[in-house]
């Protein structure tokens, strides 16, 4: 299945040195102790897709850094196989997310659009790494330190 991560030009060089992509916080736990399951890495740790590959930040669901780094200014589409991809919507029910953290983490976003992966995506796997090219003179800024 051909999906879509979304980094910065920074974890980009992150990324191509470790030689696969990461996996991160699944966000199955709630941030809020009356609604459990509560706390970090309730579920199992997961790469984050898309199936859009003109997504933006506000349906990613990616929150804007104090920094102004653009998360979205690279899109590394992959294929991994059907079978160890999970749609967010299954994912989350089967993980057993609390119906009100699922709500407040869906809202303004397009959670219909999520995909995960439960282990790292390796470098053999990517297809196309794509910088935006409003985006691409911060590679070269990060690569030569100009």
């Amino acid at each position: 299945m051909h999906l879509h991560h979304f980094t910065s030009t920074e974890r980009l060089l992150l990324i191509q040195a470790d030689g696969f992509l990461k996996v991160t916080e699944s966000d199955i736990g709630s941030a809020v102790p009356r609604w459990e399951p509560f706390g970090e890495h309730v579920g199992p740790d997961v790469v984050f897709l898309t199936d859009d590959p003109l997504a933006t930040g506000e349906a990613l669901a990616v929150t804007p850094t104090l920094d102004g780094t653009d998360k979205t200014a690279v899109r590394i589409t992959v294929d991994v196989p059907d079978e160890e991809v999970w749609w967010w919507p299954d994912f989350a029910s089967h993980h057993g997310i609390n119906p009100h953290w699922r709500c407040a983490i869906e809202k303004g976003h397009d959670p219909e659009a999520w995909w995960l992966v439960a282990r790292p995506i390796l470098m053999h796997e990517f297809v196309e790494t794509h910088v935006r090219p409003e985006a691409a003179h911060l590679l070269t800024t990060a690569i030569c330190g100009a």
